[in-house]
């Protein structure tokens, strides 16, 4: 997804979130994502697109 704003273009990933057993669906800017989870991105396979 890719939030459009009038000058700039987000690009944003859906994150699934686990708590003890729940889980939770939300979208986060991508550039958070890779600085704070970078090994998610090395081997790129936990994309799923639905």
């Amino acid at each position: 997804m890719v939030q459009q704003l009038r000058n700039k273009s987000i690009p944003k990933v859906l994150v699934k979130w686990q708590f003890h057993g729940d889980s939770e669906l939300t979208w986060e800017w991508e550039d958070y994502m890779r600085e704070r989870f970078s090994y998610l991105f090395e081997s790129g396979t936990f994309f799923k697109f639905v």
